[in-house]
């Protein structure tokens, strides 16, 4: 009988031994997957910029353009480089209040409005204005980012 108990308790013990070992492992590979599937989308977004950038260069490209288009470029100008300015000052702002560098990509774009809607959300104390200036500037970029 003591065997028994013996064999018994040594098998309880590598079942939850077993079962640490795979809550580990399947703990890894979900975070694995989550990597897996921000890296995708960010693939995705390179390809359609890229997709968007082809066909304006296909749209517009030099040998497309003709004289007139280059005298109505030149009225626009001006109106032009303001709003480019507002664009820049905006866009500068919202990578200000995500705490990014001019050169953050998307995958740090989503990585801060994670971490800081984490720390903002009404739901979790956070402050309602600050938490809609996150998300503001969260869409903003990523809007910027799939135009681009």
């Amino acid at each position: 009988m003591d065997n028994y108990k013996y064999d018994m308790e040594m098998l309880r013990q590598a079942s939850k031994e077993a079962y640490r070992k795979n809550k580990d492992r399947i703990e890894q590979l979900e975070a694995d997957s989550v990597a897996l599937q921000d890296a995708v989308e960010d693939l995705v977004s390179l390809v359609a910029q890229l997709n968007a950038r082809i066909q304006f260069l296909e749209e517009n490209g030099a040998e497309n353009r003709g004289s007139e288009s280059y005298v109505e470029d030149a009225d626009n100008t001006e109106e032009a480089s303001e709003d480019d300015q507002n664009d820049t000052d905006r866009y500068e702002e919202m990578l200000r209040i995500l705490g990014l560098s001019e050169s953050a990509t998307v995958q740090q774009i989503k990585t801060a409005y994670r971490r800081l809607s984490k720390k903002t959300h009404p739901d979790r104390g956070g402050d309602d204005e600050e938490f809609l200036r996150v998300q503001e500037a969260y869409e903003f970029l990523m809007s910027y980012a799939q135009a681009a």
